[in-house]
């Protein structure tokens, strides 16, 4: 038995600016992503099988990797979504057990009010009709327009408002969620907020329109940090390892041409509000902060392109250099891509940088894993496994080393894959198998109602051996009818005749 290793191991090599790999570089036009040519990126978030949600104001599409399918847009073609204009999308805790369906939850601004909620059906995308959604107060009350959404992933959904910081309360036992009773700030707008990685001691950050805020678990009200002014514009970004650091993780705040690192030691102390900070100016006004969970790189977003820095020294400290032009090396900031503004930038699980600029997004490739559900059903159930790796473009068929499934908690292998690569598009290649209560064998996965496992790439670099792990699924005997029925699906709609 081989154990499982977790994802943080293949840093070295999936880390954009710490090693030149294999890559490609892709675009997706908001017409192929199948939302308003005039849209704009509000928002993204990765979906527990690894999907990327982007919340633009034209639609909601999710796309796995840099293809163009499968998609599932609810936007302007579709009557599920409150309004096409979507500013925020989160994911929270599972609802059934730690295998059931995803709740998803997207957030509206002007011309729609309130918190949509929903589930990603296992086998379909997103639910036909996305069922209920969450109102603080009468429609239309300041603390219905919601400006961004985030979760702890363990009971927690918070809502930026005009109204304030709002709790939810959400959970596995909860359906729907309810409210906490509780607004942050109430009459302020939030339009900004960062969920803490510490695990064990839930928190989130948020800003008003000038001033940094944080709440921990238990707080009855929120505590202001620092007495820093922030301006217009300002955005947070939690530096995140995999796995989630039980330690210092710090809060990097970026506002006008500003780059602010917040000790996440002292925002977890006893007196927050006191937190240290380093600060570094650089040359562009900056629109949007994130972190590679990988490397540690701190990447921004400007009117001049998508910049990345390796924060070096304790505490991390990054420098005002541009070194994009540089032909000797040099510690600084290094631009991706062509000088084009970029409103928005994204860093998923794996460390591929997503960006937004007027056209669409554009996305570089390292390495991407992708199942396509987290619980199926039925013996006829089919799974699909959508591997990104540029550097065995035209390897054609792939079976050593292979992806693996295994089972949890005990990591042991179960079924190995053979992976065959999509002629038209280098680089890709898929895998599929199904499931057997009684007997498993070549594509078949040996089951029994709620065994989890996972889907695992091993591969080597320079003879060193790394894994990279993908999403958990699990599998069930019930009907597909009954199945469909209990979770409003297309059976259950027909039924309410809509």
């Amino acid at each position: 038995m081989r154990p499982v290793r977790p994802l943080l191991v293949a840093a070295v090599v999936c880390g954009l600016p710490s090693v030149t790999l294999a890559q490609r570089d892709v675009t997706l036009t908001y017409l192929n992503l199948k939302v308003r040519s005039a849209s704009q990126t509000n928002g993204f978030a990765v979906d527990q099988v690894n999907q990327v949600w982007v919340a633009t104001n034209g639609g909601l599409p999710a796309l796995q990797g840099g293809a163009l399918a499968p998609f599932f847009p609810l936007n302007e073609n579709s009557d599920g979504l409150l309004a096409d204009n979507v500013q925020a999308v989160a994911f929270g805790p599972l609802q059934v057990g730690t295998t059931g369906d995803e709740h998803f939850f997207l957030g509206f601004g002007a011309g729609a009010h309130g918190i949509q909620h929903g589930r990603i059906l296992a086998n379909t995308g997103l639910s036909p009709r996305p069922p209920d959604k969450l109102l603080r107060q009468t429609a239309g009350g300041p603390e219905d327009t919601v400006f961004a959404l985030a979760s702890d992933g363990v009971r927690s959904l918070w809502a930026g408002t005009a109204g304030g910081l709002v709790e939810w309360e959400i959970g596995a036992a909860l359906s729907p969620p309810r409210q906490v009773a509780r607004v942050f700030r109430g009459g302020e707008s939030v339009r900004a907020l960062a969920v803490a990685p510490w695990g064990s001691d839930p928190a989130v950050l948020f800003l008003t329109p000038d001033r940094l805020y944080v709440v921990r678990r238990g707080d009855s009200t929120a505590t202001r940090v620092g007495s820093v002014a922030f301006g217009a514009g300002t955005r947070l970004a939690f530096e995140s390892r995999v796995p989630p650091p039980e330690t210092d993780a710090g809060l990097w705040v970026a506002s006008g041409q500003d780059l602010r690192r917040y000790v996440g030691g002292d925002l977890r102390g006893n007196k927050p509000g006191d937190a240290s900070a380093t600060s570094v100016r650089v040359d562009w006004n900056i629109n949007d902060v994130a972190v590679d969970p990988l490397s540690g790189a701190v990447w921004i977003a400007t009117p001049k392109g998508a910049y990345f820095q390796e924060p070096e020294g304790s505490p991390p400290a990054l420098v005002a250099a541009d070194c994009t032009n540089s032909a000797v090396p040099c510690r600084g900031w290094r631009r991706l891509g062509v000088e084009e503004e970029v409103h928005r930038v994204f860093l998923d699980r794996y460390g591929n940088p997503w960006r937004s600029t007027k056209d669409g997004l554009r996305v570089r490739l390292l390495r991407l894993l992708t199942l396509s559900g987290r619980r199926f059903v039925g013996d006829s159930a089919r799974a699909t496994i959508i591997l990104e790796d540029a550097s065995l473009a035209g390897n054609g068929v792939r079976d050593e080393p292979p992806i693996q499934v295994v089972k949890l908690p005990e990591g042991e292998t179960v079924l190995k894959l053979t992976a065959a690569e999509d002629a038209a598009d280098g680089g890709r290649f898929t895998a599929a198998f199904g499931f057997s209560p009684t007997a498993g064998g070549p594509g078949v996965l040996k089951v029994a109602p709620d065994d989890r496992f996972q889907v695992v790439y091993r591969f080597t670099v320079n003879g060193l051996p790394l894994d990279i792990t993908g999403p958990e699924f699990s599998w069930s005997n019930e009907k597909p009818f009954e199945d469909d029925l209990w979770i409003g699906g297309g059976c259950f709609l027909k039924a309410l005749g809509r």
